[in-house]
């Protein structure tokens, strides 16, 4: 008998937002990093605080008024180092003791690519793939007030939050009876509709939903963290992946879609 196995061993938890052509220049996305940072402040851990990676830097650089020019350099090159307008500017923050870092397994970790002509992207975790998670710093609270703040300072779409140790156990040979290795919503646990991708839609009572004002919703599978153990929150967890699905869709490839339309207006 084949023994099943884990998709994936890391037991994380992950935010992601991806959205279109945005039109943002350097000094915009510098003015919605800090104002991410400021109405955020509460959940940096003690004796930390915001830092960003400045291309071909060997130090961070704290959060200051030359952000715009940092941002300004950290353009996406070109294949060969050249300039690229149009790919947009790829910006790491990190809460660091200082500047010297590195990262810890409490550090925020937040990821903006914006200013691109086709695919801006968010992400945000506590720890990271190299790092195991202080699962002490993670709490639900946090990474709904981080994506609150997301969704109210960036222009996307949809936002979605999971635990990427998918519980679906695949032996290898049953992929196609099992379904995708990946798929793109397993372990949902929280997600933000914009107002375009929320209308009309009536989410079952097992969901926690919280309508937003400017017609956007906020949607978990369970106000605490996601445990892949409990069935009756993997239960809740399976009908917010199949929203997300219905709404959200996928890419080509079959992952998180590359490229919707940004939101207009308020979260």
């Amino acid at each position: 008998m084949t023994s099943p196995y884990y998709m994936s061993q890391r037991n994380l938890y992950l935010t992601s937002a991806n959205w279109g052509a945005d039109g943002l220049e350097p000094a915009g996305i510098a003015t919605r990093i800090v104002e991410t940072i400021d109405r955020t402040a509460h959940l940096v851990p003690p004796g930390q605080r915001w830092f960003i990676l400045p291309q071909g830097g060997d130090r961070y650089a704290p959060i200051t008024q030359k952000l715009p020019d940092i941002v300004r350099a950290n353009e996406i090159p070109g294949d060969f180092g050249e300039p690229n307008p149009g790919w947009g500017y790829s910006n790491s923050l990190f809460t660091l003791d200082d500047d010297q870092g590195p990262p810890t397994s409490a550090s925020l970790d937040f990821h903006v690519t914006a200013g691109s002509n086709s695919l801006n992207w968010i992400t945000f975790e506590i720890g990271n793939r190299q790092r195991r998670p202080d699962f002490s710093r993670i709490s639900y609270r946090t990474y709904r007030d981080m994506i609150g703040v997301i969704a109210e300072t960036w222009p996307c779409p949809w936002i979605f939050a999971h635990n990427s140790r998918n519980p679906r156990l695949h032996p290898p040979a049953d992929v196609a009876v099992n379904g995708p290795a990946e798929p793109p919503f397993g372990g949902a646990w929280i997600a933000y509709l914009s107002a375009p991708l929320a209308k009309g839609l009536a989410p079952p009572p097992e969901l926690v939903a919280q309508p937003t004002a400017g017609g956007g919703l906020f949607l978990s599978a369970t106000q605490t963290l996601l445990d892949q153990s409990n069935p009756d929150e993997m239960r809740r967890s399976r009908l917010l992946e199949k929203i997300a699905l219905e709404r959200i869709g996928v890419g080509t490839g079959g992952g998180l879609p590359n490229s919707t339309p940004v939101r207009v207006g308020p979260a």
